[in-house]
This record gives structure tokens, sequence and C-alpha cells, in this order.
């Protein structure tokens, strides 16, 4: 059996256990950082521009509120 004095045994756990929250973190944080597939849309009645997700189906036009078909 391997013999480890309980200082050294805390400071390996408590070591361990700080990488386990730090890895856990990177990853959550680099998900929320993550951007959204955006396009760009153009407005058919006032002919505004404005970025849109891409998973919608129905985009409102931020300017005039003319709800559109995305077209695919």
């Amino acid at each position: 059996m391997i013999e480890v004095a309980p200082e050294t045994a805390c400071i390996l756990y408590l070591g361990l256990a700080l990488s386990l929250v730090l890895i856990i973190w990177l990853f959550t944080k680099k998900k929320e950082i993550a951007p959204f597939h955006r396009e760009m849309r153009t407005c058919e009645f006032c002919h505004h521009s404005y970025l849109e997700e891409a998973t919608k189906s129905l985009s409102r036009c931020p300017q005039c509120q003319l709800l559109s078909k995305n077209k695919k």
C-alpha cells in the first residue's frame, strides 16, 4: 500500500477537485459563447436589412414589424 501523509492527500484531493470544476466550467462556458447561426434578411415591404436566426421559420422585421416566411 502507498503511504501518503494527510497533508499531501488533502492537497491532492483539493487539486483534483479544483481541476474538475475548472474543466466543467470551461466546457459550459464554451457552449455559451458559441454564436448562433444568423442570416442577413431583407424586409419585402420596407427593404430594411437585419440579422435573424436561421432556425426560425418566420421572421419579423424590426422596423415595420411585418412577418415574412424565410426562403430556403
